[in-house]
């Protein structure tokens, strides 16, 4: 069987007003609590072509419930766990993970982090490609680059995060949307 590692999905633009708003609950004090598992990364350090490389943090903030009742009525119906807005801490790189409560992502970027940043996955030598949640990867040495995306603003996208992936070329903060799927086949009744 054929996993895939991300696919563009044609769904509504996210209205300025919305956008707005939630890049105002980027504070410290607005904080997920339930999602402060990423920020602990950024302690983490890679081994990346044989030099040390310290992993950024994705840190997720609450939005207001009209916020995500608008995603809730026009992006995903059913099938999440989560909608949030993420930023990265400072850095270039995050580091090769799986995430902690999801299977699947789909991201809207508002800030893309740099000039060019690229969404990779990766296969660890000796293991499977679906991994188990919370699965991480210091050594690069271990992994063999399987595929890569540039995603632009403004432009849906789901990603498999059963499998290792992390983000590279960074040169500031990556900010976006962030809706966690138990599922990828159905969002608003669009099959993907």
């Amino acid at each position: 069987m054929h996993e895939w590692c991300y696919k563009f999905v044609d769904l509504p633009q996210v209205p300025q007003e919305i956008i707005d708003q939630s890049l105002n609950s980027i504070s410290d004090n607005n904080i997920h609590e339930d999602w402060w598992w990423w920020p602990k990364s950024a302690s983490e350090v890679d081994i990346v072509d044989n030099k040390s490389k310290q992993s950024v943090a994705f840190v997720q903030y609450k939005l207001s419930e009209n916020v995500k009742d608008w995603f809730r009525e026009n992006i995903v119906t059913s099938g999440y766990n989560a909608i949030n807005i993420s930023k990265t801490t400072e850095g270039d790189h995050k580091g090769a993970h799986t995430d902690k409560t999801r299977d699947y992502v789909l991201i809207y970027l508002l800030a893309l982090g740099g000039e060019k940043p690229y969404t990779v996955w990766y296969k660890e030598k000796e293991k499977s490609l679906i991994r188990e949640k919370k699965a991480r990867v210091h050594d690069y040495n271990l992994l063999t680059e399987i595929d890569r995306v540039h995603i632009p603003l403004n432009k849906w996208c789901i990603l498999n995060s059963r499998i290792l992936h992390g983000v590279d070329l960074l040169s500031n903060s990556r900010v976006g949307f962030h809706i966690g799927l138990n599922e990828p086949f159905e969002l608003l009744g669009k099959f993907i």
